[in-house]
């Protein structure tokens, strides 16, 4: 299906790290002083920047510093791009054991403009581990997904380009991930399901990904064929409205469900939603997602 597991191949990053370079990470890490930053930063060695990243999860973008101290992110950035050959980046982001290099590696690829970044985002469409990514506002998802995302970004300023998927790149991958299996920790695939017609073809395979992958998200595609045998999987999601956290995000995806399907069956929940949220839990941010929910599903019996 155009996924696979991260290759290995000759550039062995692990096994190059030596004890010197982690002390001189260390050093790094440590160093409050920002007299001749730049001069650090422009210095680095390939290893110390590798050790630098490993030793997070957060990754910023388009963050150059402040008042003309860069962050330590940045420097590491350009020298990851300066120092390394798109071969190389290509190894990085398929096998390093990090996380944030994973993601740092094919973000430099894309600035690239690297014709073969749609090649390496579907070999690593199985790279589950997550990362928070951004600068003003913080996203957490997946490094995969991070890469579609990646992909898909179109920005006049900072260092992205306008280098996208193609028409025709976007379909196939979109349809990898309609039918490939054990992809919902990319966003791209939410996004999918919501605008699918309620087309025979689908009908088993979003069935499969809510009741064997666990994507909540495909509840109310499905919802939409107003098949009998769903009527109870809607009626379930629909009684978490009184638990918190996940819970209630399970409830709220179960109101997106009965708003494709507004069942007179369903209205004696809707009303129970209702007035669980006007008298008990009005203040809370999660119930009052929850009473929105509760509202547009309402709206779709008298629309």
């Amino acid at each position: 299906c155009g996924s696979r597991e991260r290759e290995t191949d000759s550039y062995n990053f692990d096994e190059v790290l030596s004890e010197d370079c982690i002390d001189e990470t260390e050093q790094y890490l440590s160093q409050s002083d920002t007299s001749d930053v730049w001069k650090r930063y422009y210095t680095m060695s390939l290893d110390t920047v590798l050790n630098i990243l490993s030793h997070t999860r957060y990754l910023t973008v388009n963050d150059y510093g402040w008042m003309g101290s860069p962050i330590e992110q940045w420097g590491c950035h350009i020298r990851m791009d300066s120092l390394c050959n798109n071969e190389m980046l290509v190894s990085l982001t398929k096998t390093h054991p990090a996380p944030v290099v994973r993601a740092m590696a094919f973000d430099i690829l894309h600035n690239r403009r690297y014709d073969g970044c749609y090649q390496v985002l579907k070999d690593c469409l199985n790279d589950t581990a997550t990362i928070t990514w951004g600068d003003d506002v913080a996203v957490t998802e997946s490094v995969a997904s991070f890469r579609v995302s990646t992909m898909e970004i179109v920005n006049d300023g900072g260092c992205y380009t306008h280098f996208r998927m193609t028409p025709e790149q976007q379909q196939e991958l979109d349809s990898i991930l309609i039918f490939c299996e054990n992809l919902g920790h990319i966003e791209r695939q939410k996004r999918i399901i919501d605008t699918l017609s309620p087309e025979q073809k689908y009908y088993s395979r979003i069935r499969s990904m809510y009741l064997d992958e666990g994507v909540l998200e495909s509840l109310p595609a499905l919802a939409r064929f107003r098949n009998e045998q769903d009527f109870v999987l809607i009626k379930e999601a629909l009684s978490h409205y009184r638990d918190e956290g996940e819970g209630c995000n399970i409830a709220c995806i179960g109101l997106k469900a009965v708003a494709n399907w507004p069942d007179k069956r369903f209205w004696p929940m809707l009303k129970k939603i209702r007035t669980f949220v006007v008298y008990k839990h009005y203040i809370d941010a999660d119930y009052n997602d929850l009473m929105r929910g509760c509202v547009n599903a309402a709206y779709h019996y008298f629309s």
